[in-house]
């Protein structure tokens, strides 16, 4: 049997309480609390709704512009100011995008960012080696370079 663990209260203490809750917190005393149910509804679908990520990117070989294939590449990277993908078959190609731009757009699941400089395909890294200083050292397929 569960016991009621509500203690009794006055209610003029919980006036005194309320008052004082809306005099520490201005939105309240205002009115501006109150829900948008439009807005909440909007951001409920979404979260709900499957998200789109991207399929293809548009890259620079050379001066010709490509379309390559999300599951062609195996990650990206940043060299200076420049970015690039590196495909499986170990083309380099310029991309247009900086990598924050690239996270918003990768299934996150199948890309991520190891640092500042790399997203990589799950299934790019070959192996995982610790280091004395407690980081890891991830060998990726194929190469940089």
């Amino acid at each position: 049997m569960v016991k009621n663990s509500l203690k009794p209260i006055k209610k003029k203490e919980l006036k005194e309480c309320l008052d004082q809750f809306r005099k520490s917190n201005p939105d309240y005393a205002t009115g501006h609390h109150k829900i948008n149910i439009d807005n909440l509804i909007k951001e409920l679908r979404q979260q709900l709704s499957p998200r789109e990520y991207r399929q293809r990117f548009l890259v620079k070989q050379g001066k010709k512009l490509m379309s390559v294939e999300l599951y062609e590449i195996s990650y990206f990277y940043a060299d200076g100011k420049i970015n690039y993908v590196k495909t499986k078959d170990k083309q380099k190609l310029m991309i247009e995008h900086s990598l924050d731009e690239l996270q918003n757009m990768l299934d996150p699941l199948k890309y991520f960012r190891i640092n500042g400089s790399y997203i990589i395909a799950s299934g790019s890294v070959t192996r995982i080696q610790e280091q004395c200083n407690g980081q890891l050292l991830l060998a990726l397929s194929p190469r940089r370079g």
